[in-house]
């Protein structure tokens, strides 16, 4: 059994992955949990099922199930910081992540961004997404969502970078598609 501890900021929100069992609501200010029992490893697609905003039809999740010794492998994965970036793209991505102030939203462990307000990144290279379930993590789409998060997800909060060259978004990409 996995109980998972569920909590909104902004508005209300309902957790739901079909397959795995029902729904359970998310209120701004209150910690609400779930028990979930899956028995068969697998990706289970999720979605919010409470409209809560421009956005909600593009708030996709997965959920991994997987057997409990390769869940403790991948939890020791997770506890680690990010590997330093390989190549010289990938360098130069890292640079320009912390020049452009990326870091004071994202966490990167290991490095100097230790922002709190975004995802943190630092294993992006290990999830199968981007932007919550709208985008497959690929270089292309990472490069993408960097240059143009406005019109990929209405109202989004993360500002959009479209003032950035083709190669900077693509030394970016490098950097964190190379997040493992």
């Amino acid at each position: 059994r996995t109980e998972l501890v569920l909590n909104a900021h902004r508005v209300i929100h309902s957790f739901w992955v079909p397959a795995l069992g029902g729904k359970t609501d998310m209120f701004p200010g209150r910690e609400t949990r779930m028990t979930l029992a899956p028995t068969d490893p697998g990706i289970y697609r999720g979605q919010c099922a409470e409209f809560c905003g421009a956005s909600h039809a593009l708030m996709a999740f997965e959920t991994v199930v997987m057997p409990p010794d390769e869940f403790d492998q991948w939890l020791s994965a997770e506890a680690r910081d990010a590997k330093p970036p390989q190549g010289a793209l990938a360098q130069a991505g890292a640079t320009l992540f912390l020049e452009e102030g990326c870091g004071a939203c994202h966490t990167i462990r290991g490095t100097q961004a230790i922002g709190k307000t975004g995802p943190d990144l630092t294993h992006l290279a290990n999830r199968h997404s981007l932007a919550a379930g709208t985008l497959p993590l690929t270089a292309q789409a990472i490069a993408t969502w960097i240059g143009h998060t406005d019109t990929i997800k209405p109202e989004v909060n993360m500002p959009t970078y479209d003032f950035l060259s083709d190669d900077d978004l693509a030394a970016l990409a490098a950097y964190l598609g190379g997040l493992e």
